[in-house]
């Protein structure tokens, strides 16, 4: 089985007590039962803590919050208590993976770094370069790419191509990706009113829908061609932000046989964003706003990519696009 990820993936590290999103804030936090046990064997005051601090339910051990949605080992420097007095090979298995997720195919596993995570965020829509996938691992066990797996993956190649196809504009690649699927730009056009339907976790990303939707009010037909500047002043963000999601997201295409939804979801992700940063630094007069957009996508990221029932909606909401 061949382990591959992007070509920025080994220079991840977390940054812990810098980190101004820390994702042991607002997040429920499971813990695997081999963690749970190993915890309940451990004494001292970080053994009493432990089993103070594990809720049990039916669905499993999970970490009790405090008031202010914070896991109950996280510091006030930031820092995890637990990884401090134990190491971090002491972690439940979702707190050692995060910010990672993977795709499987009958030859492969793929792992890739959610946008979700502030640091992550930075190191994937700063890069200037073509993003590649290399193979970190391969155990020569010669397992068989199926066909189906084989046609998927050329078709993602094939859009990642379309998305790093420099010499045209975003716009105009968005348009590539989306002829592929007999679809046009206006179908990938989500109305602030209709995400804000959606479920949201903080705040911050509801006053952003809420100031989008102001600006849209009145305007029956989204024109993208006002965010041409957007698109044009930041494109390499925009094209790292395109080629994570079809990296992460196609292949969830493809198993679940809704390839042309999840092309809309993907680029309507992206038009979203631009919506969002014009709006945003527009209010600021500034349209110098790299590290407005990194946060614009990271908060997409956790508010939609990381709710299944979120995207559910969403692509349903493509199925008569």
């Amino acid at each position: 089985m061949k382990l591959i990820a992007p070509d920025y993936y080994s220079s991840f590290s977390c940054i812990a007590g810098k980190c101004r999103n820390s994702c042991c804030i607002g997040w429920e936090i499971d813990i695997d039962e081999y963690t749970a046990e190993y915890y309940r064997t451990l004494s001292g005051d970080l053994g009493i803590k432990l089993k103070n601090s594990i809720a049990e339910g039916p669905s499993g051990s999970s970490f009790i919050l405090s008031e202010e949605e914070r896991c109950p080992f996280l510091n006030r420097e930031g820092l995890c208590d637990i990884i401090l007095q134990l190491g971090e090979d002491s972690l439940c298995q979702i707190c050692s993976d995060h910010p990672r997720f993977r795709n499987y195919f009958s030859d492969r596993t793929e792992i890739g770094l959610g946008l979700c995570c502030e640091s992550a965020a930075h190191l994937i829509l700063t890069k200037k370069e073509k993003t590649h996938l290399t193979m970190i691992c391969d155990d020569k066990c010669g397992e068989a790419l199926s066909k189906s797996d084989a046609d998927a993956l050329e078709m993602r190649d094939k859009l990642i191509e379309i998305a790093q196809q420099r010499e045209i504009g975003i716009l105009s690649r968005i348009k590539k990706i989306l002829f592929c699927f007999a679809s046009e730009t206006t179908s990938a056009c989500i109305p602030a009113s209709r995400m804000l339907t959606l479920e949201q976790l903080n705040s911050s990303w509801t006053d952003r829908l809420l100031r989008l939707n102001e600006y849209e009010k009145g305007n029956k037909q989204l024109d993208l061609s006002e965010f041409d500047q957007i698109f044009r002043q930041y494109a390499t963000v925009f094209e790292q932000f395109l080629v994570y999601l079809l990296f992460r997201h196609f292949p969830d295409a493809v198993q679940s046989e809704r390839q042309r939804e999840y092309l809309l979801f993907i680029v309507s992700s992206v038009i979203l964003t631009a919506r969002m940063l014009k709006v945003s630094c527009s209010a600021a007069n500034n349209f110098s706003c790299v590290e407005e957009l990194t946060d614009i996508i990271r908060e997409w990221s956790a508010e939609i990519e990381y709710s299944d029932e979120n995207i559910e909606k969403l692509l349903f909401f493509f199925e008569d696009k």
